[in-house]
């Protein structure tokens, strides 16, 4: 993959993550991580030929000053679910191999736009696809996960999606059928792969009204958790709470699907109460003006 000079840093997304709250050492070690991640020859991965790169090397590398010091802020990371690791123990960010797939994905694309304007690829007539998405696999081994834009499962294949056929089969008036549109996958993670973030969802779904849809709310839960947009565990589950206690709709069994709500990041709403007794006894009533009371006014006799 060709190097890029610059890597893709978002100060809003780095604020509005798990990765704030850590204390500045432990941000600074993860900083200087993703830089070497940058730098690394398999981009957003701590390899070196292959191999993990060992924590002695890793700590030297961002300037800590003793293994023990590295080791303590590495855990303190682990703790608020920043960083990854495949099942060889090498540690990647999700965020920069998600940005490295959408990259070839784009790069992809282009090149194909390219060779459909130049008519490379035509063949015998057939016009080829518009490949709109990679064939993705989720991650495979032990994730520690994060609910933040600066967080996405992946895995290598992710970053070496298969290319799209080459030809059709045969079958056509010509004895060859045009290439088929690559459909694009429903990106629904194994909860394995999100222990934490799953836990999480499970305990806010226990506490949802209505249990239907468990795997497009989970789905949906995933979503919002890797663009950044979802709201920290504790204020989704006070939300929850605080509607099925003050929400007339809710007490009306009238809330909706937990995906829906989610989508909606019904989590910011309040919660619609009941009117209160002025407003059920309506306006007050229209003041009725005699003929005395409009010539007390200077109003004598019709004016409209």
């Amino acid at each position: 993959m060709e190097k890029i000079p610059y890597i893709k840093f978002f100060p809003g997304d780095w604020l509005r993550d798990n990765v704030s709250g850590c204390s500045l050492a432990a941000q600074g070690l993860w900083l200087r991580m993703m830089i070497l991640m940058h730098d690394s020859e398999r981009y957003g991965y701590l390899t070196m030929n292959g191999l993990p790169i060992p924590p002695g090397f890793i700590a030297r590398k961002c300037g800590c000053d003793t293994l023990e010091q590295y080791n303590a802020l590495l855990d303190e990371l682990d703790n608020a679910g920043i960083p990854s690791r495949t099942p060889e123990g090498a540690i990647y960010s999700r965020r920069m191999v998600k940005d490295a797939r959408e990259r070839q994905r784009k790069a992809g694309n282009k090149r194909d736009q390219r060779d459909r304007d130049s008519g490379q690829l035509k063949k015998n007539g057939d016009k080829p696809p518009h490949v709109t998405a990679p064939v993705t696999e989720p991650v495979t081994g032990s994730v520690t996960e994060m609910s933040s834009l600066y967080s996405d499962s992946g895995s290598d294949s992710d970053l070496n999606p298969p290319n799209p056929p080459s030809g059709g089969e045969e079958g056509g008036a010509d004895g060859v059928e045009p290439r088929q549109r690559r459909k694009p996958k429903i990106d629904r993670p194994a909860h394995g792969d999100r222990p934490q973030s799953y836990a999480a969802f499970k305990a806010c779904f226990a506490l949802y009204p209505i249990k239907q849809a468990e795997d497009d709310a989970w789905t949906e839960w995933c979503r919002l958790e890797d663009n950044g947009t979802l709201a920290p565990q504790f204020e989704v589950r006070d939300a929850i709470i605080r509607h099925t206690d003050e929400d007339v709709y809710w007490k009306k069994n009238k809330a909706p699907l937990f995906w829906k709500w989610l989508k909606g990041k019904r989590w910011n709403d309040e919660p619609v109460t009941e009117p209160s007794a002025a407003t059920q006894e309506g306006p007050p009533p229209v003041k009725s003006w005699s003929d005395a009371d409009l010539a007390a006014i200077g109003i004598v006799g019709k004016t409209w």
